[in-house]
């Protein structure tokens, strides 16, 4: 799996379009704490983000040991510790390894925005001169969470638990990139 990752992002950085960096995101001058509130608290998405991933667990019964109006509760509590720990992880890996989180918008036009959103997923833009590295943060992050969840899932959520989970958030990420390429929203 981290061999398909580093090729995948290895591919994104060597197509011109989707190795764009936005020249003004290599500024160092920017306040990662506004920049980790922009995209927790602050962001619109992030409140739909929750509620979203509640409402699919509570269709899906998942985890179904958890029931009734106490089981949604427990099912969005959960859901939102997991978006969170998602930006925490992932900002905070984000900092020493000199890499913006925040989304960085094509200039392009067409279908290479779809590409450009999908490649952010792999590669993200260096804080100090725009250059594209590996996404290694996200990618800890969105597998690292799942793992972290053992501590408040019932009983039952197990290793593949974890492994599908992962999978699904590598997937939801992919799309939430590519809402705010083509929707324009934080």
């Amino acid at each position: 799996m981290k061999t398909l990752l580093v090729l995948l992002a290895a591919v994104a950085t060597s197509v011109p379009c989707f190795a764009q960096a936005l020249p003004e995101t290599a500024s160092p001058k920017y306040d990662r704490w506004q920049e980790f509130l922009d995209d927790t608290v602050r962001s619109p998405l992030w409140w739909l983000e929750i509620p979203a991933a509640g409402a699919i667990d509570q269709a899906t019964n998942e985890p179904e040991e958890w029931t009734g109006s106490n089981g949604f509760a427990k099912r969005n509590a959960s859901d939102a510790l997991k978006v969170f720990s998602v930006e925490v992880i992932d900002h905070s890996l984000a900092a020493p390894m000199h890499q913006r989180v925040t989304y960085d918008r094509c200039t392009c036009t067409g279908i290479s925005r779809l590409g450009h959103a999908l490649s952010r997923v792999f590669v993200a833009v260096d804080s100090r001169d725009g250059h594209l590295a590996p996404n290694v943060p996200l990618w800890v992050s969105l597998v690292g969470t799942p793992a972290l969840a053992n501590a408040w899932e019932p009983a039952t959520y197990t290793a593949h638990d974890v492994a599908v989970s992962s999978a699904i958030a590598f997937g939801a990420t992919a799309g939430i990139k590519v809402l705010k390429e083509f929707i324009r929203i934080n």
